[in-house]
Order: C-alpha cells, then structure tokens, then sequence
C-alpha cells in the first residue's frame, strides 16, 4: 500500500466528488514501500464553477511522448468533469516554436476525442417519427417530410448534425503559449 501525498488540486476534485483514482498519479517505490502522489508534476491547474484549466510546459524532446502521456493520464478526469457539466481547457506552453507543430497536432486530437452524444429531444422525436413513418409505411407523414426520399435524407441530416455535436471533444479549448522563461529550466522528469 502506497503512501498518499496530494497536490493542493486533489481537494478541489474531491470536492467535487470525482474519484481519487482517475487522478492523475504516480507511487514511488523506496525505502518506505512506496509514495503516491496525485498530479506528479505539480503543474498548475485553474478549477471553477464553469470550467477547469490545466497547463503542460513541454520538456523540448524531440518527440510529443512526454504530451501523449500526460494527457493520457488526464483523460478520465476530463471525462469526469464534462460529465459534470464543466468546460475543459489545456494550455500547453512550449520554449521553441520548433515544438509548436508536434504539439498543435496533439491538441488538436484531444480536442476530437469522442465525448457523450447530445440528442436533443426535438432531434430524437423527430428521427423516431422518421423511422415510424418509413417502417410503417406512413405515406401522409412522409409526405409532411417532401416523401420518402426527403425524410430519409432529413433524418441523414438530423444524424450528421448529432455526430459532430458529440464529436467535439472532451476539451472545450486548447491553447498554446511560447515563453522563454522556460529556457534552462528543469523539469521533475529530467531529474
């Protein structure tokens, strides 16, 4: 069994009823058996009412693992929170802009993580009278539509429309940030 040290964040996310185990965390293994720490990193996070801002100062490796992985480790509780109805951004803050492209393009792919459809209940009622219509054969409600082939292209329509909705991602913005205040600075990683 591993210690437990939290980050001043922990009790904000607990306050929020979010489960301690889809934090972010890492247990050190020593001499006392082992350390677990929430948000390993220490890199800071904004939390209110409305939204959650998390930021992630890239180390300046060649690769975007470091990103990757952090943002795996993150996935869950962003899930947690748009659940909770609160908004999610990440800005990463890079030192050279010769890290600018790798780490856009994993922003980017957050950003279109698949998150909980949103059917709207007029879209839903509609799309089931659709359905009715054709499989019953209802010729004075497809009629309503333009005809059988202009219900079917509504309810395509209707469908296209409720999978861009819900493929907006689990981050309501992502954002970078170049500082050379980062330079020569150490990361908890490169120790």
């Amino acid at each position: 069994m591993a210690a437990d040290r939290s980050r001043p964040g922990g009790a904000a996310f607990k306050a929020l009823a979010i489960e301690r185990r889809i934090l972010p965390q890492r247990v050190y293994r020593g001499a006392l058996g082992g350390l677990r720490r929430f948000f390993p990193l220490g890199l800071p996070i904004a939390l209110d009412t409305e939204r959650a801002v998390f930021v992630y100062a890239e180390p300046g490796h060649e690769t975007a693992t470091a990103l990757r992985s952090w943002g795996a480790k993150h996935g869950d509780l962003w899930k947690a929170l748009w659940d909770l109805g609160l908004k999610t951004e990440v800005v990463a803050v890079i030192r050279r802009w010769k890290e600018y492209g790798r780490t856009s393009t994993v922003l980017a792919a957050w950003s279109r993580y698949p998150r909980p459809s949103e059917i709207d209940e007029e879209t839903r009622r509609d799309l089931a009278r659709i359905e009715q219509a054709i499989i019953g054969g209802d010729v004075r409600t497809l009629d309503e539509y333009g005809g059988l082939q202009a219900a079917m292209k509504r309810a395509v329509a209707l469908e296209k429309r409720t999978r861009r909705r819900a493929g907006r991602g689990l981050m309501e913005r992502a954002a970078m940030w170049r500082t050379v205040r980062l330079a020569g600075a150490r990361f908890p990683w490169e120790a």
